[in-house]
């Protein structure tokens, strides 16, 4: 869904026409997922929690992850968005997060997560599910915790100390990180191994 903000009046007054305008669409979008890209003003990081929390309070939907203009990232997350509405409603779940994870802070979480942040250094971020880091992940990612092996882990810049998808560890000290840090890339498990894959070369089909 692509939200239009007008960029021309107060902060303020944008959030009140945000909730009239949700608060009169809601039974239309009845509980929908939804991936959110905002258009036609520039938000700072607390403007943008602010119009998220809005738009929540406002409308039955839930809001999986919040898309930019990158292509790349977009078609991506479009297509998890998609294959997520086509679960059946009680497998069909996940969680949103935002802000980033410090020194010492653990993150587990039931289903998939999005986390729209950092995973710094000495932090930890666990899922029964997948986990997709729209940040730096710098510390470890635990995905797939209660043994699934068909999940993986997405982050833009790609720096873990550790990653674990099912019970197969790779740690970041792995030749298999040269010359893939930095970017995006995605981990997943394949025949007892945990491969890696630049985000702009992944076969979907691999999955």
């Amino acid at each position: 869904m692509t939200v239009y903000l007008d960029p021309d009046i107060p902060f303020e007054h944008l959030l009140e026409d945000i909730t009239a305008r949700f608060r009169d669409a809601g039974k239309f979008f009845k509980n929908a997922r939804m991936a959110v890209i905002f258009e036609g003003r520039k938000l700072s990081r607390e403007e943008e929690h602010q119009v998220v929390q809005t738009i929540l309070a406002a409308c039955p939907i839930q809001i999986t992850c919040i898309l930019d203009t990158d292509e790349e990232r977009e078609a991506f997350f479009r297509r998890i968005v998609e294959e997520a509405s086509k679960q059946p409603e009680e497998e069909s779940y996940g969680q949103f997060y935002r802000g980033s994870l410090k020194e010492g802070q653990r993150l587990e979480i039931e289903g998939d997560v999005v986390l729209i942040g950092n995973v710094q250094a000495g932090a930890r971020i666990l899922a029964t599910g997948s986990i997709l880091v729209i940040g730096s992940l710098q510390g470890a990612a635990c995905a797939g915790i209660s043994g699934r092996g068909d999940t993986y882990i997405l982050a833009m810049d790609m720096l873990p100390t550790q990653l674990r998808i099912g019970d197969l560890l790779l740690r970041g000290t792995d030749p298999a990180f040269t010359g893939k840090r930095k970017k995006p890339v995605i981990a997943y498990r394949r025949e007892e191994q945990v491969l890696l894959d630049f985000l702009e070369n992944f076969d979907v089909s691999k999955l």
